[in-house]
């Protein structure tokens, strides 16, 4: 399925990216792995 707006794809990776500092302290880790970005990503609306 393809974006209507490739914008808005960009918006939401950069809005997974931000949230991920949060997502490793919740999950009282140090290290930023890929399954952090994966959750992010998952847990977006839309």
């Amino acid at each position: 399925m393809q974006p209507t707006n490739p914008n808005q794809s960009d918006e939401k990776a950069w809005e997974a990216i931000v949230r991920i500092p949060e997502i490793v302290k919740q999950s009282q880790q140090q290290q930023i792995e890929s399954e952090h970005l994966m959750k992010a990503l998952l847990e977006q609306e839309g």
